[in-house]
């Protein structure tokens, strides 16, 4: 009981609308929570990962932007994002959109993404922030200093290349991974 009450704190959401799925929705008073990181309830066990408020194209790119009235929140046991390598403050999550990453990800997944990367490691997928889109591809390391953004559904969407001079211009926001959605 302790944990719910610490999420109905953290996030502003009534213990009766936890509880229940009934009644009103917000506190009275509601907390603001910022995006920034997520809160870790239950003496560290559970970190509460904001779902940010833009959706990642699996595409030609959705154009990045963030509103506040669109984050919710998914909890997950700290251990099991440890043990995926990524520390728990780190963790966002993200909706994806269209299907240029079939069969990985599917329209309307919802994807973990890891903002505390340090380095991009070849043939690994991620979020990915260029000429003001973000979107979600794998990532081809070249020797030539260039990259490839590789759509997984190479059938219908081709390869793009970035040239050595342009990879500065990509912000690299983090590695998807782990997704999922409806059946």
């Amino acid at each position: 009981m302790d944990a719910l009450v610490k999420i109905s704190e953290a996030t502003g959401v009534s213990m009766d609308w936890l509880c229940t799925g009934s009644g009103a929705r917000e506190h009275l008073t509601s907390l603001t929570l910022s995006r920034d990181e997520p809160i870790m309830v239950d003496e560290g066990r559970v970190a509460i990962v904001p779902r940010i408020g833009t959706r990642a194209d699996a595409g030609p790119g959705a154009l990045v932007q963030i509103e506040d009235d669109d984050v919710s929140y998914f909890g997950f046991r700290s251990a099991w994002l440890r043990a995926q390598g990524v520390e728990p403050k780190a963790v966002r999550l993200l909706d994806i959109h269209g299907d240029s990453m079939l069969p990985t990800f599917k329209d309307g997944d919802t994807a973990l993404v890891d903002t505390g990367i340090n380095r991009v490691v070849d043939s690994r997928i991620y979020a990915i922030v260029f000429a003001g889109l973000l979107i979600v591809k794998r990532v081809i390391l070249k020797r030539d200093g260039s990259l490839i953004l590789r759509s997984d559904n190479r059938d219908v969407y081709e390869d793009e290349m970035v040239p050595s001079g342009e990879v500065s211009d990509l912000h690299v926001a983090g590695r998807v991974f782990w997704a999922g959605g409806s059946i």
